[in-house]
């Protein structure tokens, strides 16, 4: 029960991770700030640690 509790709760995780990833870069990409690629590669990295701290 709790295994499986735990298991359900990573891939809820992974899920809202990975759309808050595509939403960013959805957002991005409408914005046409994708022409720094340094700077977006840091964002996605920033997006993730946010998104893993929730």
């Amino acid at each position: 029960m709790i295994i499986k509790f735990i298991r359900d709760y990573d891939e809820d995780k992974w899920r809202l991770a990975a759309r808050t990833i595509i939403t960013l870069l959805y957002l991005k990409i409408k914005s046409g700030l994708f022409k720094q690629e340094y700077k977006d590669a840091n964002f996605i990295k920033d997006s993730i640690k946010i998104s893993f701290r929730n």
